[in-house]
């Protein structure tokens, strides 16, 4: 049993569920609804659609509506608000024909099974509308399906994300639902746009970068797969031993 007097670093673990826990198909999603929208006319744009870098770095993790905006941008599109609600309304269809490839990662599969084996803190946080349903869809089976999903609905609501906010609120509002301090809260995140939603809360963060070209310079800490993440010194509930 860990000494109770010497306070753990942290006290709650916060995930990013699309490209930190699932593989999702938001990318192609985009990409297909920029071509249905656009139509042939993309091709005369940077790349003919949203390059992996440019996903991550400007679209991922933010709100539908910014980021239809980021993605007319980075192609070059100049993106007046009729274009940018049916990009929005395009691409939620494109997803959700594409959603059925969704995979989880298997390093993620190997957190939440550390996580729960030691009831870990954990908690949720996510902008999209679809990740939260998926992840339930993807826990289903598994030996500790009740215990995680009871957090996803805890951090993210029962009937789905809460209302539409920025990222850094809506890191803060997951925070404030487990009555956690945002010093003892570690932020995990694909993006750099989530990672620097945690630092904005006072939360750490942490980035997972699977393809090694993403971390924020003096911002955060890079892992490049969530093996790396040690939970030996998270808080436990009492009467958990630590192993």
């Amino acid at each position: 049993m860990k000494d109770s007097s010497t306070p753990p670093p942290y006290g709650l673990l916060v995930l990013d569920i699309d490209g930190t826990l699932l593989d999702t198909p938001h990318l192609r999603a985009w990409n297909q609804a920029l071509r249905q929208v656009l139509g042939p006319a993309i091709d005369n744009w940077t790349h003919g659609g949203l390059t992996a870098y440019a996903y991550q770095r400007h679209v991922a993790g933010r709100p539908r509506d910014a980021g239809a905006r980021a993605a007319f941008a980075s192609v070059g599109v100049d993106p007046t608000p009729a274009l940018v609600d049916r990009l929005v309304t395009v691409k939620q269809s494109a997803f959700l024909a594409l959603a059925g490839s969704t995979l989880l990662f298997p390093d993620a599969a190997r957190l939440l099974d550390r996580a729960a084996e030691r009831d870990i803190p954990l908690a949720f946080c996510t902008a999209s509308r679809n990740a939260g349903t998926l992840l339930r869809g993807l826990l289903a089976g598994h030996p500790r399906a009740a215990w995680l999903t009871s957090r996803i609905d805890r951090s993210l609501g029962a009937g789905g994300p809460h209302p539409p906010a920025d990222r850094a609120e809506a890191v803060r509002r997951v925070v404030r639902v487990w009555e956690t301090a945002p010093e003892r809260t570690l932020v995990v995140d694909d993006t750099e746009h989530g990672v620097a939603a945690g630092l904005t809360i006072g939360a750490d963060a942490l980035l997972i970068d699977r393809t090694a070209h993403l971390a924020p310079e003096d911002t955060a800490p890079r892992v490049s797969t969530l093996d790396e993440i040690d939970l030996d010194d998270w808080a436990v509930p009492a009467g958990k031993e630590s192993t």
